[in-house]
């Protein structure tokens, strides 16, 4: 973050510059925050901002406080009526928008006669920027007609305000604001001044959203997130996962096609996750550990390499049309998030390390690997096999679909200090002892490595979200 004095400009490597208040605001503290950059500015009078090199992302006033100097506290800013005017959304409609491009077939916005114009207009909202290229934003697609339809009844010709150039793809709630203004211009007296009209109503309105959504922001935060904050922090972290949970299998049902699971379908799968693995489950979601992604049966985790996932909690499942959960994933995860709690602020644990399902180590070296199954039986199985193979292992052999032969192999290419073997709620520990280049004898442990790990190190241990 740069921060220069006078007309103070604030940038982050790979962000847009914001000037604030050309001087007149003192910048208190920037924050990142999703897609743009927030900052906190003081001024004795209004607080102003401009996103320089984005003119079209739409800046907003967030809460404002008054400081016990009498100052004023804002934390996003809108443009004021001499900053930068927005940018056209009409430069990239065919021929730049300057030529009537003929009126648009369908009969709803979001099937027929928007689509067009949506692409047009950089699948986003044109007012506000509101991403509508995922499913929930496209389903907030309405198509505005810049120059109100009203307009024939003073004259206007139809020809010019029903045309695909008059329209600009919105969200349905920017629509609802200011669209049934009176047309008070004469009748352009010519297609050009039309365009010209146009144009000048679609900044004029772009600005006028803008602030009435920094009060709406302000009221929203008054009180709206006050009490979403407190229900949020009432909750229990296994409820939190019961939602994420209902919330995936109906996200998933939706992109396989199906008909939305039956609610006692989804309950199923909650009972069978073990209460420790939700619990589990739902501190990493609190902690920032566990990502649900906009698709939400879609999910990743913090600091995953470059590469992997995303990840599914359910599969397709085409008899009966019903998603089928992958069951690993949620024990898999939830030891991924116990153990990135526990020694995330001292080591670096993995997630999907190679062959690994959870790796530990410090800096370069690889002191513990996390193997994790649904079910007890499971590794029992794994256990006696890798014990097996563990007398001479085969680096060249083929183990297409024998699992414990990659696992064997994993370790005596990598020689990690300790095995865990996690199914459900049964744990088992091991010292890895080497024997040879190519074999190894596991010693069972009395306590987890975990015990080892944090009594040798000194550096902190808490778990930072990112």
């Amino acid at each position: 973050m740069r921060l220069t004095a006078g007309g103070t400009m604030l940038s982050t490597p790979g962000r847009p510059p914001i000037t604030a208040n050309d001087g007149r605001a003192r910048p208190l503290r920037p924050v990142q925050h999703d897609r743009s950059i927030v900052i906190v500015v003081a001024t004795r009078s209004a607080a102003w901002a401009t996103l320089a090199a984005r003119p079209r992302t739409p800046v907003q006033v967030a809460r404002r406080a008054t400081l016990s100097n009498g100052a004023v506290e804002a934390s996003v800013v809108i443009p004021g009526p001499r900053e930068h005017a927005p940018a056209l959304p009409f430069a990239a409609y065919p021929s730049g928008g300057r030529v009537l491009l003929g009126k648009p077939k369908g009969d709803v916005a979001r099937r027929g006669y928007g689509r067009d114009v949506l692409a047009w207009c950089g699948f986003q909202c044109a007012y506000c920027g509101l991403d509508m290229s995922t499913f929930e934003g496209w389903l907030q697609l309405s198509v505005d007609h810049v120059v109100p339809q009203q307009a024939i009844a003073v004259g206007f010709p139809a020809e010019w305000l029903l045309d695909a150039a008059n329209l600009a793809a919105c969200c349905r709630s920017c629509n609802d604001l200011f669209n049934r203004d009176p047309v008070v211009d004469p009748v352009p007296p010519s297609l050009d001044a039309f365009f010209d009209l146009r144009d000048r109503l679609y900044r004029a309105r772009r600005l006028r959203i803008a602030e009435h959504r920094g009060e709406e922001r302000v009221w929203f935060e008054d009180n709206v997130v006050p009490v979403a904050t407190k229900a949020r922090e009432s909750a229990s972290p296994a409820d939190l996962f019961a939602v994420m949970l209902a919330r995936a299998a109906n996200d998933a049902a939706r992109s396989f096609g199906y008909p939305p699971p039956p609610d006692a379908a989804v309950a199923a799968v909650f009972a069978r996750i073990p209460v420790p693995v939700r619990e589990e489950l739902g501190r990493g979601l609190l902690d920032g550990i566990l990502i649900p992604l906009t698709e939400e049966h879609l999910f990743t985790v913090a600091g995953l390499a470059q590469g992997k996932g995303p990840y599914r909690w359910f599969s397709q499942n085409r008899a009966p049309a019903l998603p089928s959960a992958n069951w690993e994933y949620f024990f898999h995860v939830a030891e991924f998030v116990r153990l990135t709690r526990l020694l995330g602020g001292r080591y670096h644990v993995g997630f999907e390390d190679g062959l690994m399902d959870v790796s530990v180590r410090d800096e370069s070296t690889l002191l513990w690997y996390v193997e994790v199954k649904a079910a007890a039986s499971q590794i029992q199985r794994l256990l006696a096999a890798l014990q097996r193979f563990g007398e001479s292992v085969d680096t060249d052999a083929p183990d297409r679909g024998i699992d414990p032969l990659r696992k064997a192999k994993y370790l005596v290419r990598h020689r990690p200090r300790y095995l865990s073997l996690v199914g459900g709620d049964v744990r088992q520990h091991y010292d890895v002892a080497y024997t040879g280049r190519s074999s190894f004898a596991l010693l069972t442990r009395a306590e987890s490595p975990e015990v080892e790990l944090t009594a040798r190190s000194a550096r902190p241990a808490a778990w930072v979200a990112p």
